[in-house]
């Protein structure tokens, strides 16, 4: 309403090309009661008039620069739509591949176009753990062939999965977990002949079902995995070798919730999901086909960090001095961003250990002097006492004299290994006179032996590549861990590592503890606050008892809790993956799913994720230290009446320990040691073994129903 009374009314008119179109109106002068063939155009204040003819002779070509503009928006508005679908699919709703709730993905695709190719770099950053590929001249010329030349793969044929042996051994021959298993599933490598679409279900179908019944069912964690299926081709037919594997997939994971569509024009898409009403009555919608691959890799890279997006650099990620601080000193492993903290100025990550030095300065300097191509030295410690952090200090601090490597593969057979570590020594430098030597670290042997052999095995390839040299040319440096060690028990070439701390050690442990306390509310689960009280059994006993008060064995956390500890106690080596922990929790992959650090709730403070490099490498769950396990043990059976014989019964009646499990023979190994094998004892003739002893002292009469269901778990299994 304005200052005269009178009323302003706004009507706003879209002027959308299909309601205007050529469309012009003329004016009608009130005054006179008759058309006119005037128009005006506001220019500011005043309306000036402009030739009606020229207007209207130009008026289609205004009509068709609207109805582009409109076009180019909607447009744009459907890829920002596809483009924020993907994000959420590919991640499952983190829309960070960082963080992406997806640990493992597979790819499947047919045959592709040069053009396509140009835009895949996307693939390069995934933890692809397969790729199922149906292009027979993909080594030659398609997407193997594009991707190997910046990433590293294993070239296998189905018939390699078949289920023979052992998962682990299988997994293991295949290297599934150290490189992307590239499987040609439609010939191609190895003199194999390719199938056409009506013959290659009966063909090759059978080992391709191996395939994705190994991978899914056996190898890994399901509710973690997205298969990921890019249609480069069109699929017309039911018999299309990717729609029967899609089938596969869909019965292995049962449903699609797990698999995600991708091409790049529509009629792909409406072929492709025709096909798959014809067959299955499942959800559809998690596809994608209005963006182009060039917009999906964009899309995809964005979703990595700033760093990651530099693929041709090594992993550098994470670089938080206060996160890697926290989760060493809460009993993490070191990880090498702490040794770069520690030359920063301010505080050190790490704290330098009195041995380092002898190390440094005289062992080292004493192993030159040898005569063997490879020599070792060892360091012993007792476990949760710094002995890995201290190789891995000596292996920082000597990065500028020696090429510096770790040694992850523990199995047996040294061949690889030992071909790689030559393969690193003289890497650029066959025609140099000199070369700087190898310092190899090894952190799993339970047996001295093993590093002979892998000392030999070094030594065979050398003068396989006719390395010939006064001096060694690969130093290992060997932590082991041992029940107990005291620094007397120190030689040339060996360091024990007490479990009690140098005054000056403590006093630097000091220092960190009270760094932590300026950051943090509660310190007294740190590990650093455990170290620096050596451990007390009154300190660690107070935390457990603080920690622990709450407790409630009804809840599922409870439960694995005790379990973890009880493993922890009496097996040592008998480890739950964290797959496995996270499916006995019920976390899913949405994204409003939980760490499984965060389902333990208070108990997590005592428990962290370790990898474990092994045939197979994966995460696992364990407890901080051995002291916090034995009194976590004592304090459930004192406060909370959380038997030894409870915790036994669960461990043995829940199916789900034993099938999720990626080394499951050795898992199932390690439980019936922990059951069955008796201590040897000088003074007493054990017949049982330490848990059943146990059990027989804390409730007599439970250990009949642990052997029992020992008995029919093992032989199930």
């Amino acid at each position: 309403m304005t200052f005269s009374g009178k009323y302003v009314i706004e009507v706003d008119i879209e002027p959308s090309s299909i309601v205007c179109q050529d469309v012009y109106f003329k004016t009608t002068d009130v005054k006179k009661k008759k058309d006119g063939q005037s128009f005006f155009i506001r220019d500011g204040s005043s309306s000036k008039l402009e030739d009606y003819d020229k207007y209207i002779a130009n008026n289609p070509r205004l009509s068709q620069e609207r109805k582009d503009a409109e076009e180019k928006h909607l447009s744009v508005v459907k890829i920002h739509a596809h483009g924020s679908a993907l994000c959420e699919m590919i991640t499952g709703g983190t829309h960070s591949m960082n963080r992406s709730r997806f640990t493992s993905y597979i790819v499947v695709a047919n045959k592709s176009h040069p053009v396509q190719l140009k835009n895949l770099k996307f693939l390069l950053g995934m933890n692809l753990m397969a790729v199922l590929d149906f292009d027979p001249q993909s080594a030659e010329n398609g997407l193997n062939k594009l991707l190997k030349e910046e990433k590293m793969f294993n070239d296998h044929l189905p018939a390699q999965y078949k289920d023979t042996g052992a998962v682990e051994d299988i997994a293991s021959s295949l290297e599934l977990t150290k490189k992307t298993s590239w499987v040609f599933c439609n010939g191609g490598i190895n003199g194999e002949t390719p199938s056409g679409a009506d013959n290659w279900l009966t063909e090759k179908g059978s080992s391709v079902r191996d395939v994705v019944s190994f991978l899914c069912q056996k190898v890994l964690p399901r509710k973690k995995l997205l298969v990921i299926f890019l249609l480069f081709s069109q699929v017309s037919k039911a018999s299309d070798p990717l729609l029967q594997t899609f089938s596969m997939f869909l019965q292995e994971l049962m449903g699609q919730n797990q698999i995600l569509c991708i091409s790049d024009n529509e009629t792909s898409h409406t072929y492709w999901i025709d096909l798959i009403k014809q067959q299955h009555a499942c959800d559809t919608s998690k596809c994608i086909y209005e963006l182009s691959f060039a917009e999906i890799n964009g899309t995809i890279l964005s979703l990595w960090s700033e760093i990651d997006k530099l693929i041709r650099f090594l992993p550098c990620s994470g670089g938080n001095k206060q996160l890697h601080d926290e989760n060493f000193y809460k009993g993490g492993k070191a990880s090498w961003w702490n040794f770069y903290y520690s030359e920063q100025p301010g505080s050190a990550s790490v704290i330098k250990r009195d041995k380092l030095d002898y190390i440094v300065d005289a062992i080292i300097p004493n192993m030159l002097n040898q005569k063997r191509a490879c020599v070792f030295f060892n360091i012993f410690h007792a476990q949760g006492w710094g002995g890995t952090t201290l190789a891995m200090h000596v292996l920082w601090t000597l990065k500028e004299k020696f090429r510096c490597a770790v040694l992850k593969d523990t199995t047996d057979d040294f061949t690889t290994a030992a071909k790689q570590v030559v393969e690193l020594l003289t890497y650029e430098t066959k025609e140099q006179p000199t070369r700087l030597p190898v310092l190899l670290m090894t952190d799993h042997f339970q047996d001295i032996r093993n590093v002979l052999t892998l000392q030999h095995q070094i030594e065979d390839e050398c003068l396989n590549q006719y390395i010939f040299s006064k001096s060694p040319q690969v130093i290992i440096v060997n932590c082991m861990r041992v029940d107990s060690c005291e620094p007397t028990e120190g030689t040339g070439d060996a360091v024990c590592l007490p479990h009690y701390l140098s005054e000056r050690e403590l006093e630097l442990f000091r220092e960190k503890l009270e760094e932590f306390k300026k950051n943090n509310k509660s310190t007294e689960t740190f590990y650093v606050s455990m170290v620096v009280k050596n451990f007390s059994s009154d300190y660690i006993q107070g935390v457990v008892k603080n920690t622990l008060k709450d407790f409630n064995f009804q809840h599922k956390h409870a439960q694995l809790f005790a379990v973890l500890v009880l493993l922890h106690v009496y097996s040592k080596n008998a480890l739950l993956s964290v797959s496995t922990c996270e499916e006995f929790l019920g976390l899913q992959t949405g994204a409003e799913s939980c760490r499984v650090e965060d389902a333990f709730e208070k108990l997590s403070s005592l428990l962290k994720r370790c990898t474990v490099f092994s045939k197979v490498t994966f995460e696992v769950m364990r407890v901080i230290h051995p002291s916090v396990a034995h009194h976590c043990l004592e304090e459930l059976s004192a406060s909370h009446g959380v038997t030894k014989a409870q915790i036994a019964n669960l461990l043995l009646t829940t199916d789900l320990f034993y099938e999720n499990t990626l080394e499951k023979q050795k898992f199932m190994q390690h439980v019936k040691d922990m059951l069955m094998k008796s201590q040897y004892s000088a003074k007493h003739d054990n017949v049982f073994s330490r848990l059943i002893q146990d059990i027989m002292k804390e409730t007599p009469g439970m250990e009949d129903t642990v052997l029992l269901n020992a008995a029919e778990c093992l032989r199930e299994k």
